[in-house]
């Protein structure tokens, strides 16, 4: 392929991005308004379409678990994982156990994985864990809640692309000399499903078979908004099909497809070829930027430390601790040793957690979570052994919201004292 073909075809390929991506895209007999289309980038994370998922699954409707029973059955039928044939509920959760989606039965426990956003995977790495994601998840259902190996499952939950977890991901490091991986143990319990080829056709049926129950409606317009939504995000839903269409013709025409079926594919190898290079060049640029961004805080968060940017902390003990996409700030709040953390795992999170991620909550810093809550209205307290509360944030406010979190711990801290005094 020549250089001018080579760039011809790059202009084509983001002329079709830029058509693809945007939003508006309906046809004029169709406003196009969606409620969750109007969060903001951040707001669709995740974890929040586990959220979304966990509470369709724990839906009771006549005695039945109407969408769970639904979705256990797609798992068997059409992706052929080898489940128990009878499944009695006992719980379904959301972001427990840093897990994303966990549901538990008598017969088994389904672990699901959600990498709708493209999350990297979490390792088996020396200088964050020694042992990856997935590994630590199992561990935690079986030592937690007594499953054995045989009885747990896990469903990996990918955007559009089919692609495995990371190795690593069910390893643990041992020593410098020693790995162990659990992967073989769960070759038959495992499988991976993409929105775009099982959820969204998924939620598709569940409507089309009226397995929502018309009778409530606010239940159906939130399946219909979801739909929508993930239609949207995904360019799979019956608006997108004239667009893709005029795409393939576009591209049929550029790459000069002739009746030769094989110089047709060759040709179109070619092509895919150069927009791998493209996509991984750019990755690679969008990491150098990441790794820009956390030195860029750390240089910011000393300095203001130094210049006792907050009174509670004493400086020659809190300085921040920067460990590749890590920052913490050791601090003493209430008489209660803490972290404050601003840290890259599934999702850039902003929080505070135990030292001892065993020990108990701190009943100190419990009672303050409310007022944390008040201050910072889309903050998370969940109950967990570990964190007290936190953010999902993007690399746009990270820092912001980081030193958000620290005004509104000391000012709470600072209430509280003269309160005391």
């Amino acid at each position: 392929m020549t250089a001018i073909r080579k760039s011809r075809l790059q202009y084509i390929h983001f002329q079709c991005l830029t058509i693809k991506t945007t939003k508006i895209g309906y046809s004029n007999d169709r406003f196009g308004f969606n409620l969750l289309a109007l969060l903001p980038s951040n707001g669709m994370n995740e974890n929040t379409h586990s959220r979304i998922f966990t509470h369709l699954c724990s839906y009771k409707y006549d005695g039945e678990y109407t969408f769970l029973n639904h979705f256990i059955s797609f798992l068997r039928t059409t992706i052929e994982l080898k489940l128990p044939t009878s499944i009695s509920l006992i719980d379904i959760t959301a972001e427990k156990q840093r897990i994303d989606v966990l549901i538990r039965a008598k017969e088994c426990a389904i672990i699901i994985e959600n990498k709708v956003k493209n999350a990297i995977d979490q390792i088996a790495d020396k200088s964050a864990t020694n042992a990856g994601q997935l590994y630590r998840y199992i561990g935690e259902v079986k030592s937690k809640f007594k499953y054995t190996d045989e009885q747990i499952f896990v469903v990996y939950l990918v955007r559009d692309r089919y692609h495995e977890p990371d190795e690593r991901s069910w390893e643990k490091i041992i020593n410098e000399k020693k790995r162990i991986s659990i992967k073989s143990k769960y070759e038959n319990r495992f499988c991976v499903i993409s929105y775009k080829d099982a959820i969204y056709p998924w939620i598709c049926n569940l409507l089309d078979s009226n397995c929502s129950n018309l009778n409530e409606p606010l239940l159906y317009s939130a399946l219909v908004q979801y739909e929508d939504y993930l239609g949207n995000e995904l360019e799979c839903n019956k608006k997108y099909e004239a667009m893709n269409n005029r795409l393939t013709e576009l591209l049929m025409e550029e790459l000069d497809l002739n009746g030769n079926v094989v110089e047709n594919y060759l040709k179109v190898q070619d092509a895919l070829n150069n927009i791998d290079n493209l996509y991984n060049s750019l990755e690679d640029l969008e990491n150098r930027c990441i790794d820009s961004i956390w030195k860029y805080w750390a240089d910011e968060l000393s300095e203001m430390i130094k210049a006792n940017r907050w009174s509670f902390f004493t400086y020659e003990e809190y300085l921040p601790e920067i460990n590749n996409h890590t920052i913490e700030i050791n601090a003493s709040i209430l008489g209660c040793p803490i972290v404050l953390y601003l840290v890259k795992e599934d999702d850039l999170m902003v929080g505070m957690e135990n030292v001892d991620a065993k020990a108990r909550l701190q009943k100190e810093i419990v009672v303050i979570r409310e007022d944390i809550k008040r201050a910072i209205p889309d903050i998370d307290i969940d109950e967990c052994s570990r964190t007290y509360a936190y953010k999902i944030v993007d690399y746009t406010n990270g820092l912001e919201q980081f030193c958000q979190l620290l005004d509104v711990i000391e000012e709470i801290v600072n209430v509280k004292s003269v309160s005391n005094a």
